[in-house]
């Protein structure tokens, strides 16, 4: 009998280990399944800020008006200041609210600047933004928890358990879905090279009244508790944009300046400082190409240590110093390949307003480039490398050369040689004719930039790119260009 008994509570034990052995396996296979399927479905967030948030002074938040605006990266360079750009596409004040709450669980900022222009867009969930672009890739804690089941109610289960709607994702999966996700070396910023002039970026007037976005205000407010409760200063901004012709958007603009002005915070609205020049740092109406996010970072970093206290960590703490400048190489070789892959001379000059890259020019005379309104904006990307323009350039040409070490663009000219920390430099002149068996430039003897017969020559620009961190030259580049041919 007793054998009996054994017998009996021998199968029973063996089932029961079966049975939890089958769980557990089933339970790993069902979270790997969810990795695979869940990576790439939307951009992840960088480990960086998850694994060593902690080294952040400044966090970045709110709408692509600011993710297209602010570079943490180009801000460590020029100020040492560690930082990250968390703000993503049509990022309403809900979601802006609970992305900001779910990373201060990874992080401890100094600073958060908020851009208030996301104050505009109506819902908890604009039409053109998706939290899940962040959220998927967050641990399930609490706040993850409250901030699906609030911005997207009952469907937020969609959310919290990604495998319920990723699962057809197995015909579509690539070797990098198994892959470790990547360290983001923009750190949050989107570049963009092109440029589109726009009309003037101050506040609009005498629009009438638009209507009031009650629950984008009621989330701002929340910022604000957030901030306070967790000892964080907010710097509320409103980036330059294209001043529009609806009453709605200056409404909510206004009411969110109005709103951070009652809580005795002083909103920084960048539209009123003269940051960017409508003619060359816009790619749309709404968002800043490179160029004008090379202002504004410069211009909030400056703010950010006069005002603010932010302090620079380049001479405080070495280890962290050495790593980020690691990473800034990884930037820099990004922004180099750029160039080498950028088209066009417009989204060039866009790209040369960079405080690495000083550059060469020689660009002909008899174009239209000179005399046509048409291309105004061309000539206003040479005045923002710090190239005064004389109105002569249609006779003479344009010769010089842009200097742009620390973030101050200065120029000397040609067509005579001018000596440069690079060598001697030297160029054809170009007002009576091209020579096309001639080089364009000669720099301490050494010649650069033949024309040869597989451009338009007599109306071609060239241009001499030099890296300013080793003083060589990375790149030539010639540019057909309209002329009265």
């Amino acid at each position: 009998m007793n054998e009996e008994k054994r017998n009996t509570a021998g199968q029973k034990w063996r089932k029961a280990v079966r049975f939890v052995l089958f769980w557990a396996v089933f339970a790993v296979l069902l979270l790997g399944a969810m990795f695979v399927l869940n990576k790439h479905h939307e951009k992840e967030l960088d480990p960086e800020l998850l694994h060593h948030g902690e080294e952040l002074q400044v966090l970045f938040s709110g709408s692509s008006h600011i993710f297209n605006s602010v570079s943490p990266m180009e801000l460590w360079n020029a100020f040492g200041i560690t930082s990250y750009n968390i703000a993503s596409g049509g990022e309403t004040m809900p979601v802006s609210y609970w992305h900001l709450r779910n990373l201060l669980d990874y992080t401890d900022p100094q600073v958060v600047v908020l851009d208030l222009y996301g104050t505009f867009f109506g819902g908890k969930v604009f039409i053109n933004g998706n939290p899940r672009v962040w959220m998927n890739s967050l641990p399930l804690t609490r706040n993850k928890v409250e901030a699906a089941m609030d911005l997207y109610g009952s469907d937020g289960i969609e959310i919290l358990f990604p495998f319920v709607y990723e699962h057809t994702r197995w015909n579509d999966l690539e070797p990098a879905d198994m892959s470790p996700t990547q360290p983001d070396p923009l750190r949050g910023f989107e570049r963009s090279d092109a440029v589109t002039s726009q009309p003037g970026c101050l506040p609009a007037r005498d629009l009438g009244a638009g209507a009031s976005n009650e629950l984008g205000l009621e989330y701002l407010q929340k910022i604000l508790d957030l901030c306070a409760e967790n000892g964080i200063q907010l710097v509320p901004v409103v980036i330059p944009y294209r001043t529009t012709q609806d009453p709605n958007v200056e409404q909510a603009v206004n009411d969110a300046l109005a709103l951070v002005e009652r809580s005795g915070i002083e909103p920084l609205d960048l539209r009123l400082y003269d940051v960017v020049d409508p003619e060359t740092d816009f790619y749309n109406g709404e968002h800043l190409n490179i160029s004008g996010a090379e202002k504004v970072t410069r211009w909030l970093g400056g703010w950010l240590q006069r005002e603010a206290g932010v302090e620079d960590l380049r001479e405080k703490d070495p280890a962290l110093t050495g790593k980020w400048n690691g990473q800034y190489d990884a930037y820099r070789r990004l922004k180099r390949s750029g160039l080498e892959e950028s088209v066009g001379l417009d989204r060039m000059l866009v790209r040369l307003r960079d405080a690495d890259y000083s550059c060469i020019l020689n660009i002909p005379p008899d174009l239209y480039l000179w005399t046509d309104d048409s291309y105004a904006y061309m000539r206003a990307l040479l005045e923002n490398l710090g190239i005064e323009l004389t109105g002569r350039e249609n006779e003479t040409g344009l010769y010089a050369v842009v200097d742009s070490r620390n973030g101050v663009f200065t120029a000397q000219y040609g067509p005579q040689p001018v000596q440069t920390d690079w060598g001697l430099v030297e160029w054809q002149d170009r007002s009576a004719g091209t020579d096309k068996d001639a080089p364009l430039f000669r720099i301490d003897g050494f010649d650069y930039a033949f024309y040869g017969d597989y451009v338009d020559y007599p109306r071609a620009a060239s241009v001499l790119i030099v890296e300013n961190v080793t003083g060589n030259i990375i790149s030539q580049r010639i540019y057909d260009l309209p002329g009265n041919f």
